[in-house]
């Protein structure tokens, strides 16, 4: 009978700390599928293809419970909006986090919030290419946003439909891993 009431004082008292406990998980009510007219884009203040420099943690608010990051950028492509270099990505180290690392390729849906320029997980945001040159050819996800904003925007799709697809960013300058700085110059250049 002792042992039977240790374990339902037991069972009871984790049971009243778990209820006291707040459990949030990323849910995202919108799917969004492809991009059908510059309407469902009005809410966006800036729209490219970026890639990314660095993501810098920020100090924790009381505003949230979870903590936002500085992203900087480089832009590849830009259909909307003025030129930045960084925008606030929320909710990171959470289960929203949207995976950036520096050195992979997005499509940023950048909107104003609280007067900030964010981005966060449940928008249009897309990761294009990942910083070893790895892309979604079976869902196409980041491939058929930018093909459907090109269309949009009336930008060139540069396709090519037989041999050896050699891409370039709109500088003209080649998309074979190396980076180049603002000047157009080549820098790490791969061995």
């Amino acid at each position: 009978m002792r042992n039977l009431l240790k374990i339902f004082c037991l069972t009871l008292t984790i049971t009243l700390m778990c209820a006291r406990m707040s459990v949030t998980a990323c849910i995202c009510a919108n799917y969004y599928d492809r991009i059908k007219s510059l309407d469902e884009l009005t809410g966006y203040e800036f729209i490219a293809l970026v890639k990314a420099t660095s993501e810098t943690v920020n100090p924790p608010t009381d505003t949230t419970p979870f903590r936002d990051a500085t992203l900087r950028f480089k832009i590849i492509e830009k259909f909307k909006g003025k030129n930045i270099s960084e925008v606030i990505e929320e909710d990171i180290q959470s289960s929203c986090d949207m995976g950036i690392e520096a050195g992979d390729e997005w499509l940023v849906f950048a909107l104003t919030h609280k007067g900030r320029l964010i981005i966060r997980a449940c928008s249009r945001n897309a990761r294009y290419r990942d910083k070893d040159g790895v892309r979604d050819w079976h869902f196409k996800r980041g491939i058929q946003k930018l093909e459907d904003l090109r269309k949009l925007y009336g930008h060139d799709q540069k396709r090519k439909r037989d041999g050896i697809d050699q891409q370039h960013y709109p500088d003209g300058n080649p998309t074979n891993g190396a980076d180049y700085d603002a000047n157009g110059k080549q820098i790490n250049i791969p061995k």
